[in-house]
């Protein structure tokens, strides 16, 4: 399968970074149009709130961005699958958090180091709605197995990859984030996502006049 061109993904890619602001952001902006929703179980009440976690939760930044850089070194046919999986995952995150708003109770912050300062910094700035389905548990997995998929990706990478997205899910329970219905179903979103990208591009590669697939 060939290349998707570089022009066209660079596109596609700066299109789903805006997306990404569009199906976070806007949501917070929506009045609440019922209950917001608290999934906190006992379980998570057992979890320890630990801010030496938070510079792994915010290097989910960084998977993000090496996932792009994975896509458009890859086939045409994976750029479409899963970038079709983060797209419509976002999308229905969107829905979720407008038609069902869910929050979560933090923790108060003691400023007392570099975690603790870090940590109430994104509390200040990152309010905290926006916590069913976990978008940040959806993106690393959806990153991992993208990484998992590529040829490009190198057997360590691949190995880092798994490591790093369980310590990205662990870390959204550790700093209190999201609880563990957030990660479950952000997850399940994942997979269910690239199901959809998977035949999405099939269709696109079927009906391509320059695919080489059959």
């Amino acid at each position: 399968m060939q290349k998707l061109d570089t022009k066209k993904a660079i596109k596609l890619l700066a299109l789903g970074v805006l997306i990404h602001l569009f199906t976070y952001y806007i949501p917070k902006l929506i009045p609440y149009i019922t209950d917001v929703k608290y999934f906190e179980t006992a379980l998570d009440r057992q979890i320890p709130f630990l801010p030496i976690f938070m510079p792994i939760y915010l290097s989910a930044g960084l998977q993000w961005a090496y996932n792009y850089h994975v896509l458009g070194n890859g086939p045409e046919n994976k750029f479409i699958k899963y970038f079709t999986a983060e797209i419509s995952g976002k999308i229905i995150c969107m829905f979720f958090f407008i038609f069902i708003p869910s929050a979560i109770q933090r923790p108060q912050v003691e400023v007392k180091d570099f975690f603790t300062w870090l940590t109430n910094l994104v509390f200040l700035l990152d309010s905290p709605s926006n916590a069913f389905p976990s978008i940040h548990c959806f993106l690393s997995w959806n990153c991992m197995r993208t990484v998992l998929d590529s040829d490009y990706a190198s057997k360590h990478m691949k190995i880092f990859s798994c490591i790093w997205t369980g310590l990205i899910v662990a870390s959204t329970l550790l700093v209190k984030q999201h609880v563990i219905v957030d990660c479950i179903a952000g997850i399940i979103l994942a997979e269910l996502s690239i199901l959809f990208g998977n035949y999405i591009s099939k269709i696109y590669c079927r009906n391509s006049p320059k695919s080489n697939l059959t």
